[in-house]
């Protein structure tokens, strides 16, 4: 099981040579600075492989392990809200929200 996890976090990194460097930066800067993009992913790949190994039993349990296993916290997810994410200017850090 954790090696379809970890194929699923492969499949979803950047491989091709244009602007790879920079898609990398970009999307490990999106994970780390947000729960709601953490969540995604990490659910993504445990319910991916739940499903492939238990079939639909394994959905629930995929939906709740990055919460459960320390990923992401219920308070991050609903401070974030509707929040795209965050920019840092300097020691700055900016919400990006949906109006």
């Amino acid at each position: 099981m954790a090696r379809i996890h970890e194929l699923v976090h492969q499949a979803l990194k950047p491989r091709l040579r244009v602007l790879r460097t920079f898609r990398v930066r970009m999307q490990t800067t999106a994970y780390w600075r947000s729960a709601f993009l953490t969540y995604l992913e990490e659910a993504l790949a445990e319910t991916i492989a739940q499903l492939r190994v238990n079939g639909v039993g394994g959905l629930l349990t995929g939906l709740k392990f990055p919460v459960a296993n320390g990923y992401v916290t219920i308070e991050e997810l609903a401070r974030e809200g509707a929040s795209i994410g965050y920019i840092m200017v300097g020691s700055r850090r900016f919400v990006v929200t949906f109006r």
